[in-house]
């Protein structure tokens, strides 16, 4: 949304694409960082592999938006947004109606 809103020329999108295999390592970084700093019990050759699986996906999304464009995503996104009580487990309906 960001490239198609602010028209960014081919250039600047490659540069974009370019960079997206950065961003799970990046945040991977600044993860392990904090969670060292804060002390959070869980080892972290045990996190990383869980971390990685959910940052890889977000990458080959942004890629893919800087590529081709968002197409019909903020529609589908929005629909789900508004409608998550939809996409709710029943267990979990119960407890968000506090049956």
């Amino acid at each position: 949304m960001r490239a198609q809103k602010n028209k960014w020329p081919v250039w600047k999108r490659l540069i974009y694409i370019a960079g997206s295999p950065l961003i799970p390592i990046m945040r991977l970084y600044w993860t392990v960082r904090k969670v060292r700093e804060v002390g959070i019990g869980m080892p972290l050759p045990r996190m990383v592999p869980a971390f990685l699986a959910g940052l890889i996906p977000h990458v080959v999304g942004e890629v893919t938006g800087y590529a081709v464009g968002m197409g019909r995503a903020a529609e589908r996104y929005s629909f789900f947004e508004m409608k998550r009580f939809l996409h709710v487990v029943p267990e979990d309906r119960q407890i968000l109606l506090g049956d």
